[in-house]
């Protein structure tokens, strides 16, 4: 499988497969969910990382080649989204790059203002065939549809 990552977005509350669904791990904060606009560097969520409410998340993950040295390979994200996000490159990606259907991935995080933390990861496999799903994270990534 070619590997590809690139930064993205991530965590909503529904589930659905295939192509163009949404897959999010349930919040228990309020719609919007926590807000991480004021967690501008690497150094603060490092910091909330090491408070328990931050963890690593490799964009392109071990099994496809990636490195969780490599600082464009990490993002921070509220804990529990990596692992939702394991679920999805393992049970998902895996099966379909087993199958032929896929070669390529991406992980891509997507930001609000000058926030460190992704406000939702798009995970995308395709050539030939086409998986694509976004976590959403926080903030108004939460609320969309």
């Amino acid at each position: 499988m070619s590997n590809v990552a690139s930064s993205g977005t991530s965590n909503a509350d529904r589930v659905a497969w295939p192509a163009g669904t949404v897959y999010a791990a349930r919040m228990t904060t309020p719609s919007a969910g926590p807000d991480f606009s004021h967690v501008t560097s690497q150094a603060q969520a490092e910091e909330l990382a090491r408070a328990g409410q931050l963890e690593k998340l490799l964009l392109l993950p071990e099994i496809f080649g990636g490195q969780p040295d490599l600082p464009h390979n990490i993002v921070y994200v509220p804990v529990g989204l990596a692992e939702v996000k394991r679920h999805i490159d393992e049970n998902i990606v895996v099966p379909l790059a087993q199958q032929g259907t896929v070669t390529r991935y991406s992980a891509t995080p997507e930001y609000a203002g000058n926030s460190f933390i992704p406000i939702a990861i798009t995970v995308t496999a395709s050539d030939p065939g086409s998986f694509s799903t976004t976590i959403a994270v926080w903030g108004e990534a939460l609320t969309r549809s």
